[in-house]
């Protein structure tokens, strides 16, 4: 039995310092920290999980506040002509409502900042920008929120409208998650190529511009074309005219339009007036489309997917350095702790101090049986550097491990078949093919007459009544056929099964509080209440046939593939959410009182194709909310140039510019950059699903065995079960790129330790 080689004063902290190390190495975190115990302690403290999710917690209220405050957004529509009409409250929060509770936010960064400049030493401050942002940003934040409430929140008080606070709550965001700062540093670095593309763009689009303005400009001041006489060269010489003011009147209208053009909104709309006149006139528009829209674009997504791999390979690079150098520095600890590395002259650390190790480390329990799979067939009891590295390398690398429980069988022959009957796939297809008729007796029913959502004696009542008790009579087969707990394991079982009782529970309702195909209810509630039940109950049939996609094969396979994708995307994500979030802001700021210049009973409205004209109040800056509907709505670019003239005309041309920005910003650098990422980790998310799953089983005897210690904190499995434990193939979008990562040289890890001022090596 091999002994504990460490004492226990200098051994209790060396096991401290090496679990707090190994949790970095997990979390790809730094080791230039304070390593004394009470500092540890208070370290392991703050990045616990109530801690983190307090942080959460206050991130989201402060950046939510933005619906709460003045204009607020707590009307149900966006129309600012209806807006009084709807409102949800009488007025918007009185002073020191929103404030109390941004100001509470406030304090808890300043304590979260304060810990953790504690936690590294003011020697290792200035080595810390993005903490030297995050200090800055609160303290500016509480300045300028005690401004406010020294003026009792009139915004106006203190000589502009910007509450400048505002602009900085993004960055509690962005500073919170490691992940968005690496993506937030790719882009910052990919940004020169981005720009030289978008040079090359702007090139192309001036000198079109400039062609286009000489080529078609006209100073003819009719604009009254439709009492021209179509049969008079001079008449129909002015109609042309008439009709390219409206896109080439000046280099700035040149400009504006082509640009629109590129993004396909208003094509062939500007087009057609002088391809109408001379059909050469085309010509100028396909080569300036086949340049701008299909090699440009093209060129730039392809400098994008290059570029900003790279810059993120180089990225995971230094946070692959992190990693490594805080395992050794977890080895060392344990080395000089060890009487057994004094004794053999190296360093080595024994293999009960490192189970020690693992218990006292918040390893998460899905890596565990992986972690002691490598551990335990060592055949020596002190393990040198390269057998540490290789016990934690499989574990921060490799795939995950989980259990694969085989079903008990039951005894009985009635059951036995029942059980056969569920678990074959042929049962699944046709329970799927059973929704899908559902479905397709709805549409064809309201095809053939829409008021049946409003009549409880119609077929479509009788049929959605059969539907709900099969649904129900089929889950309490599976329930029967798969067992309790087995049931709830599956997702599949459990989103079929929650929406076929609420599926039954909606229908028992329209029977007993309505009306039923088979007499009258209980008349408790009105038509246009039985309408909205029967339109729920329509959308839940509706979702019904989706578990599809967990019985095809593809289907499923893709789906997983796009779950891991959003879910190892939430840096870029959160990228976009504070790209949003920015000019959300910025336009309510801008545009803010536009309905005194824009609305129905101006001149506009008359004319076919304008804001006024098309009725898109909705779409404005009076608010947060209805700012990131109206930025999303330019974001996918269809008529955003009546957005453009529009607001032009209401504020001037130059405003123009922030719209032009957004679609830079949001069109042309994140959407890039989003279907880069997207078809990078895609094509890697997806060769890496194919290969044979390495299953290793404590019933074959020629595999290693996978079971932990005696004293490994895992459940043993229930009498009855067959178990085994297979490899689960993993994604993080550290180990996106693994393969293409080089090993850092010993030298540089053991040079990044002695930086470290506290760790000595021996």
């Amino acid at each position: 039995m091999e002994s504990d080689p460490v004492v226990s004063d200098k051994g209790s902290i060396a096991i401290l310092q090496s679990s707090v190390f190994i949790e970095d190495a997990l979390h790809y975190r730094t080791i230039h920290h304070k390593i004394d115990k009470r500092a540890l302690q208070v370290y392991r403290a703050y990045h616990s999980g109530p801690v983190k999710w307090l942080a959460s917690l206050c991130i989201v209220t402060i950046m939510v506040l933005a619906f709460f405050e003045y204009p607020s957004s707590l009307s149900i529509s966006a129309d600012y002509r209806y807006r009084n009409h709807t409102r949800l409250l009488s007025e918007s929060p009185p002073c020191g409502a929103t404030e109390s509770v941004e100001g509470a936010c406030l304090l808890f960064f300043m304590a979260e900042s304060a810990v953790q400049v504690y936690l590294i030493g003011w020697k290792r401050l200035p080595k810390k920008p993005w903490l030297i942002l995050y200090i800055a940003t609160v303290l500016f934040s509480l300045a300028d929120l005690t401004i406010s409430i020294a003026f009792l929140c009139d915004v106006n008080s203190y000589g502009f409208t910007l509450r400048l606070r505002r602009f900085f709550r993004p960055l509690f965001l962005l500073i919170s998650s490691n992940i968005m700062k690496k993506f937030a540093k790719s882009i910052k670095d990919t940004l020169p190529q981005i720009f030289a593309v978008l040079f090359l763009l702007f090139l192309h689009l001036f000198t079109f511009g400039m062609i286009g303005t000489v080529l078609f400009s006209s100073h003819s001041n009719i604009t009254n074309i439709s009492s021209l006489d179509p049969d008079s060269q001079t008449a129909y010489d002015d109609f042309v005219a008439a009709e390219n003011n409206a896109y080439f009147h000046t280099f700035w209208s040149s400009l504006i339009n082509l640009l629109v053009t590129m993004t396909t909104a208003n094509h062939p709309d500007i087009m057609m007036p002088l391809y109408q006149y001379n059909r050469f006139s085309a010509v100028f528009f396909i080569v300036f489309l086949v340049i701008g829209n299909f090699i440009i674009f093209n060129l730039l997504t392809a400098v994008v997917y290059n570029q900003f791999k790279n810059q993120w390979i180089t990225s995971m690079q230094n946070s692959l350095f992190r990693q490594i150098v805080a395992v050794r520095a977890a080895f060392i600890v344990l080395a000089n702790s060890s009487r057994q590395s004094a004794a053999m002259g190296q360093p080595v650390v024994g293999k009960s101090l490192l189970r020690h190790v693992i218990r006292n480390t918040n390893i998460p329990s899905s890596k565990l049986p992986l972690l002691y799979s490598q551990l335990e067939p060592l055949p020596s009891t002190l393990l040198s550097w390269k057998e540490f590295r290789g016990v934690f390398d499989v574990v921060m690398q490799g795939p995950l491990m989980k259990r694969k429980r085989e079903r008990p069988r039951s005894q009985q022959r009635v059951m036995r078949w029942l059980q056969n009957m569920v678990q074959h796939k042929l049962f699944a297809y046709f329970t799927t093919l059973v929704a899908f008729c559902n479905v397709l007796l709805i549409v064809v029913e309201i095809s053939i007459d829409p008021s049946q959502l409003e009549n409880a004696l119609s077929r479509l009542a009788y049929y959605n009544l059969i539907f709900a008790c099969w649904y129900v009579a089929e889950h309490l087969i599976r329930l029967v056929g798969y067992g309790l707990k087995e049931y709830f394991r599956s997702w599949t079982n459990l989103y079929s099964g929650v929406l076929s009782v609420a599926i039954f529970v909606m229908e028992l309702l329209i029977l007993f509080l309505y009306s039923t195909p088979f007499g009258s209810g209980l008349g408790l509630v009105s038509a246009h209440t039985f309408s909205i039940m029967v339109r729920v109950l329509t959308v839940l049939v509706v979702l019904r046939p989706l578990t599809i996609v967990s019985y095809v094969p593809a289907l499923s396979q893709i789906t997983t593939m796009l779950l891991d994708l959003l879910k190892n995307l939430r840096g870029f994500i959160g990228i976009l959410v504070v790209v949003y979030y920015l000019f959300a802001l910025l336009g309510m700021e801008l545009f803010l009182n536009t309905e005194a210049r824009l609305g129905a009973g101006t001149d506009a409205a008359l004319r076919c194709g304008t804001y006024e004209n098309l009725t898109y109040f909705a779409n404005n800056f009076h608010d947060f909310a209805a700012s990131l509907v109206t930025l999303w709505d330019l974001m996918v670019v269809n008529n955003w140039m009546v957005f453009l003239e529009a607001f032009g005309r209401a504020h001037g041309p130059w405003t123009q510019l922030y719209f032009v920005a957004w679609w830079i910003v949001s069109v042309v650098i994140c959407l890039h950059l989003f279907v880069s990422i997207l078809l990078d980790t895609f094509l890697k998310k997806w060769q890496d699903f194919h290969p044979h799953h390495t299953r290793l089983t404590r019933r074959h005897p020629q595999q290693r065995s996978l079971s932990p210690p005696q004293h490994a904190p895992l459940e043993e499995p229930s009498s009855g079960w067959s178990e085994s434990l297979e490899h689960v193939q993993g994604f993080d979008v550290h180990t996106l790129h693994r393969d293409q990562l080089a090993e850092p040289q010993d030298g540089d890890i053991i040079c990044e330790i002695i930086n470290h001022g506290d760790l000595y090596l021996t």
